[in-house]
């Protein structure tokens, strides 16, 4: 009989995660070895954020582009603002910097999840290269050093 708490898995033993490593399911595999975290979600279901997932848009459309692509990168940004748990971070390059102009019709969702505390990430050179010098009202420029911080962080990354 296992000690309360414990449960066979497939090769492996789950249990109370070792010192440090609160919030994580464990598994230790039988026959020894040592506690690692388990390839499982997180236990504590990180209250209003998608696991620490980050998005990141390329582009200004979905797919090879177009009227119908740039349609269903509207409605993305829209569901992706009205869905709970809503990403830590939008991270944009290239054409997908235009998302965040004023006056864009994906303008709307991108302030409302900023409001909601998502961090919006504008590749700070694609911003001047296609024309953005104004002040930005929706995210803030980011330097590649800083996106790719973000993106090796993040727990899960949804590119689009």
């Amino acid at each position: 009989m296992r000690p309360r708490g414990q449960q066979r898995r497939e090769g492996f033993e789950t249990g109370a995660p070792p010192e440090g490593a609160e919030g994580l399911d464990t598994a230790t595999m039988r026959g020894g070895g040592r506690t690692a975290p388990a390839p499982s979600a997180r236990r504590d279901g990180a209250a209003g954020r998608a696991g620490e997932a980050v998005v990141y848009l390329s582009g200004d459309a979905v797919g090879a582009g177009g009227e119908h692509g740039r349609a269903l990168m509207r409605a993305f940004l829209y569901a992706l603002a009205e869905t709970a748990p809503q990403p830590k971070a939008v991270i944009m390059v290239g054409e997908a910097v235009r998302l965040a102009r004023p006056g864009a019709e994906t303008f709307e969702p991108l302030s409302l999840m900023q409001e909601q505390g998502v961090s919006i990430l504008l590749a700070e050179d694609s911003v001047r290269a296609l024309g953005g010098g104004e002040k930005i009202p929706v995210g803030r420029p980011a330097t590649m050093h800083a996106i790719a911080g973000a993106l090796l962080r993040a727990e899960k990354v949804i590119a689009l």
